[in-house]
């Protein structure tokens, strides 16, 4: 005498082995993608470090270089230059600025006075 518990046990031992399985087969897939993307990353930043890691230094050197030339310049040099662009500066920049501030103060004083009237 059966009841049919077997079949129903085997069916469903059946369905969780392809069930897992198939869990399993894309767990792996995508862990091998994953595995592949990362050390395509890594081998692009080492390549990329090794590109730019020389050039970052070419650029910290002439920095250096440069800045080491402002050293030659004579401190009387610096004075004469540093006049120079202040008088610049009160001739032409300042003259603008205090002509156009005036000429806006004019127009709202005028439009001030015809707000009163």
């Amino acid at each position: 005498m059966t009841n049919g518990i077997f079949e129903l046990l085997s069916g469903s031992v059946s369905i969780g082995n392809k069930f897992f399985n198939f869990h399993f087969q894309w767990t792996f897939y995508y862990e091998k993608n994953f595995l592949i993307m990362m050390f395509c990353g890594i081998i692009f930043t080492a390549i990329s470090q090794c590109i730019l890691l020389p050039i970052v230094f070419a650029v910290h050197r002439t920095n250096g270089k440069v800045l080491s030339l402002f050293g030659y310049i004579h401190e009387k040099d610096v004075k004469v230059l540093e006049k120079r662009c202040e008088d610049y500066i009160q001739d032409h920049l300042q003259d603008d600025n205090l002509k156009k501030s005036s000429a806006k103060d004019k127009l709202d004083e005028a439009d001030a006075v015809k707000s009163f009237k």
